[in-house]
């Protein structure tokens, strides 16, 4: 085989895949639930990133869908919601950079019911790159 010679052709197939970029210090579940237009659909790993972007430390995962998604089409947005049950007391692992710490509270930007809203957070550790955060804030 010469230079330029291509060593593999990808195939197009019909199982559809989503794909997910999970902070870094999460680790992918097996098992994962679609949330689509009205419909939820279950979710298997499929595979994921040996390395984190150096950018945004995330670590991208892809889900192969267990079931057909009615009217789901190619690069179409949708919900994947996770189980972490490894995640004691609620602590999660972010890029520093998602912190906003402008008012009284750090807060962290999330989606509610179609809205990006912020909502306040408990700043446990600051690593070099990261920050680990408990969601049980109080408010005050």
């Amino acid at each position: 085989m010469g230079s330029g010679q291509p060593v593999i052709q990808l195939a197009h197939g019909n199982a559809m895949q989503v794909v997910v970029d999970l902070p870094g210090a999460l680790n992918a579940p097996e098992k994962a639930r679609l949330i689509l237009d009205d419909q939820q659909v279950s979710l298997s790993r499929f595979s994921q990133a040996g390395a984190l972007d150096p950018q945004t430390f995330t670590r991208r995962v892809r889900y192969q869908l267990d079931e057909t998604a009615r009217g789901a089409v190619f690069g179409q947005l949708g919900t994947v919601e996770i189980s972490n049950n490894s995640n004691r007391d609620n602590l999660f692992s972010i890029p520093i950079s998602a912190l906003d710490e402008r008012g009284e509270r750090a807060r962290v930007w999330v989606i509610r019911e179609g809205n990006a809203v912020t909502e306040p957070v408990q700043v446990v550790k600051i690593k070099t790159y990261q920050a680990i955060i408990s969601s049980n804030a109080k408010t005050s």
